[in-house]
Formats: C-alpha cells, structure tokens, sequence
C-alpha cells in the first residue's frame, strides 16, 4: 500500500475516508479542521466523472458509511453537509475494512483519506485495492503515523 499526498480521482470506485476524530475539532484552520475536510470532501464530489462512483465513509469511533457507491453529487454532498464530527478516536481498522469493501476488487480504484493525521502504520491497517491518497488538514502532522 503507498500513500500519495494529493487527492486526484483515478479511479471508477473512489472511497473518502473523512476523518471525524476528536483532533478534528480544532480551529487552527478556520473555521475548523473538519470544516475544512467537509470543503475538500465536497470538491472532490464536484469532481467526481459519470463514470465513478464515490463512497464516503465518516471514520470516528464507530465509522459508517454516509453515501454508497453513488455517482449522484447531490446524496455526495448532503451526506458530506450532514456529517459531523465526534468526540471521540478515529477507528482507523474499521474504516480501511469498509473502504476495502466499497472499492472491492475494482482494480480501478481509489482511496482518498482526508485527516489531520494519527493513522496506525499501513502494516496494521486492511490492505486497499488501487491508489491510495492523503489530504492532509491542519497546521500541524506530528501525529501522522503512515508508512509505505
């Protein structure tokens, strides 16, 4: 698995993986780090070809799947609009097997993370199918912790 600063869509199945910890919260980008992660969320719907079909994934403690494999911009981003952020740890392990699925064996496929870092190295992590990105949000990526 690589990891890919960037958030080009590649591919036909595009999973974004939204993270909506806790550390989301913060203001040191305004008006919040998730406010900002929602905006990147919403362009790449906006960018999404007829052809893809993007699933997002909001990734707290218990994530879940806020739109399914849909290619309707409209469901993309009132499921992005909607989603807010927790309190609580991202459930990294859970969102990476949810992506997994979402993108199957699409050997077209990308993974796009949108965080503001504290990932568990990639040898911990479900194995994803296809390109890998990461947005990254905030002023600062000392909790970041990915590894090719």
């Amino acid at each position: 698995m690589v990891f890919r600063r960037g958030a080009l869509l590649d591919g036909v199945a595009i999973a974004v993986l939204l993270d909506a910890s806790a550390s989301m919260n913060a203001t040191d980008v305004q008006p919040s780090r998730f406010e900002a992660a929602q905006a990147v969320a919403r362009q790449l719907a906006n960018d999404l070809t007829q052809e893809g079909l993007m699933t997002i994934i909001l990734v707290g403690p218990q994530p879940r799947v806020l739109a399914s494999a849909t290619n309707d911009k409209l469901e993309l981003r009132n499921a992005i609009n909607a989603a807010q952020p927790t309190i609580g740890s991202a459930n990294w392990e859970t969102a990476f097997a949810l992506a997994a699925g979402a993108n199957g064996s699409v050997a077209n496929s990308t993974t796009v993370l949108i965080s503001d870092g504290g990932l568990p190295p990639a040898g911990k992590l479900p194995a994803l199918t296809g390109e890998v990105r990461y947005v990254p949000i905030g002023g600062q990526s000392a909790n970041l912790g990915i590894s090719a």
